[in-house]
């Protein structure tokens, strides 16, 4: 008995060696599945306006993109954004190539992440929080949306090894690099401040304790208000605008505190489990094999297991001794808790999250690498459990979307792949050199994407596409309905057939 407990403990021993080898090996597997089968990714509207954009300012005006995105209040965002596409737009317009581009930020903000952990918690720290990051579900399918707020995985990761290596090596370059990112990451989307004010306050007192303070206020000052001006410069446009058309007028937050804070806190640790992917799918998530998976218990898990570990890692915290990480990471959710009772967003789009992707899989990991000898194996067990529900969960979404060409909802809609399809159709049926689209049968289809395509597509040169109700009043125009499939109740391919003039007629 004695001799079979004793070889218990070896075999557990040795899983534990080789569990963060285990670990990389299946997560470097999971980051790399993203970049399959690309024509199956969304391009639903802010994809494509993007994109829409930068043909409009850089090719059609010949001038450097100043703005971005229209956001929810009514504000436009800055231009980090088209600033990331613009290098790549120079040499294609094809939507598999962005989609491609932006998912290779993943890639690097994964392997930054490792690389910063490491220096700050150790190997097994890294090779664990790095598993879990690929395994999640919302980040694998916001990896092949090729948007505005996805890039915070690169710019936080990025945060994060350069506050890491201005602590290990305080100088006016690392001073710089921290406010470059900053007023990068202003100039991405509002919901950056948390993060901002967090990377701000780790920073100074490291200039403050090597007595570079005025280096630090010039350093990190400097590109945040280039940044920040640059920004400005459109927002003169943008007022000009506002003046003119009341629809463009920024109204304030409508949310009410308790209820935002009492969603927003679980939704802070939501990407442990498939339940934020379940944003995707709408009304078809019940279709999916293992779409159980994503059910409303997920977000409870997560929560649980992202903020029990927070609050493992803010246990006996003290600033000089903690990992920069750890004070990185706490301060990031301490001012994104104010921000959210300040602004309100809406907790329910898992996006507003997006900054704070790294923390709670920090916070498992470090709780992982410090249980007991006698329980790591089962804590190493469960976790490796969570990873293949994950998974399997991936597995069992893309295989629906393949099957059915996407999906119906808003939030992943028709696959690009389809929409680039029938937008060739439509061109090529098109034999007058204009016509008119009708999208009312299909309600999860907004016209950006066929905007897009067909300003793009060769099929489409020298004709003219508009939308009903907005249309020209030219007559002649034949008017083309887009519906979808019948193979099911969920079939998003989509079919073109032209309609009775007198549906020509606005309403």
């Amino acid at each position: 008995m004695q001799d079979y407990a004793m070889g218990l403990r070896k075999i557990g021993n040795r899983a534990r060696e080789l569990a963060p080898s285990g670990a990389l090996l299946l997560a470097l597997a999971l980051i790399l599945w993203r970049f399959f089968s690309l024509g199956l990714a969304p391009f639903i509207r802010d994809e494509p306006i993007l994109q829409t954009i930068l043909d409009e300012e850089l090719f059609t005006g010949h001038r450097l993109p100043l703005l971005g995105l229209m956001g929810s209040y009514g504000l436009r965002y800055g231009p980090t954004a088209m600033w990331f596409y613009l290098p790549l737009r120079l040499f294609t317009a094809d939507v598999r190539a962005i989609v491609f581009y932006h998912a290779l930020t993943f890639l690097a903000a994964f392997g930054i992440l490792y690389l910063a952990l490491k220096r700050a918690a150790g190997e097994k720290v890294a090779a664990w929080a790095l598993l879990f990051a690929a395994s999640s579900p919302l980040l694998f399918f916001y990896s092949r949306q090729a948007w505005d707020n996805t890039l915070f995985t690169l710019l936080t990761a990025l945060l994060l090894y350069c506050l890491g290596s201005l602590e290990a090596k305080q100088s006016s370059a690392g001073f710089f690099r921290v406010g470059l990112l900053c007023g990068l990451a202003l100039n991405t989307h509002v919901i950056a401040i948390p993060v901002v004010a967090a990377a701000l306050a780790c920073a100074a007192p490291i200039a403050w304790s090597t007595n570079r303070r005025a280096r630090f206020a010039l350093c990190a000052a400097a590109p945040i208000l280039i940044l920040l001006a640059t920004y400005a410069v459109g927002l003169a446009l943008f007022w000009k605008k506002w003046q003119l058309d009341s629809s463009l007028n920024v109204h304030p937050p409508a949310g009410q505190l308790i209820p935002t804070l009492t969603q927003s806190i679980p939704g802070f640790m939501q990407f442990f489990t498939p339940y934020g992917a379940a944003y995707f799918f709408d009304d078809s998530l019940p279709a999916i094999p293992l779409g159980w998976l994503a059910s409303g218990i997920g977000i409870w898990i997560s929560a649980i297991l992202g903020w029990g570990s927070v609050a493992f890692l803010a246990k006996g915290f003290r600033w000089k001794s903690a990992p920069i990480a750890t004070r990185f990471a706490l301060l990031s959710l301490a001012f994104a808790l104010l921000f959210y009772a300040a602004v309100r967003p809406d907790p329910i789009h898992p996006h507003y999250f997006t900054p704070y992707w790294w923390i709670g899989f920090y916070a498992a990991a470090m709780l992982l690498a410090r249980v007991p000898g006698r329980w790591s194996l089962v804590a190493a067990t469960a976790a490796f459990v969570l990873v293949m529900g994950n998974a399997a969960f991936i597995g069992s979404a893309l295989g629906f979307v393949a099957k059915n060409e996407g999906t119906r909802g808003i939030h992943l809609s028709t696959a690009l792949e389809e929409t680039e399809r029938v937008t060739e159709v439509l061109c090529t049926a098109m034999t007058e050199g204009s016509g008119v689209l009708h999208l009312e049968a299909t309600p999860g289809l907004e016209s950006a994407p066929f905007v897009y395509f067909a300003s793009h597509l060769e099929a489409c040169r020298g004709k003219q596409l508009f939308y009903y109700p907005r249309m020209s009043p030219v007559i002649a125009m034949k008017h083309f309905e887009l519906r979808y499939g019948t193979a099911s109740p969920f079939d998003a391919s989509l079919t073109l057939a032209l309609i009775h003039p007198e549906r020509k007629a606005s309403p």
